[in-house]
């Protein structure tokens, strides 16, 4: 079996579906950019999430700790 060439810089890890996937950042974004509405919706995402994070992070210091996150549904 031949040996795995890694891309250099950083590389981002995957775990879809039972098996291992390593990118570059290269070569994620070459991959994006043939795909401007999958890029628009990962940089949405990706926002949203940090807003999340720093509205948690502000409510902890606050010592309000009823803050929702992101993706979480009532049981």
């Amino acid at each position: 079996m031949p040996t795995a060439e890694f891309p250099e810089g950083r590389i981002i890890e995957m775990k879809p579906a039972g098996c291992l996937l390593i990118l570059g950042e290269r070569e994620l974004i070459r991959m994006l950019n043939h795909h401007p509405r999958l890029w628009m919706a990962a940089m949405r995402r990706g926002k949203a999430v940090l807003r999340q994070r720093k509205a948690k992070a502000r409510a902890e210091k606050a010592g309000d700790g009823g803050a929702v996150l992101l993706g979480e549904r009532d049981a």
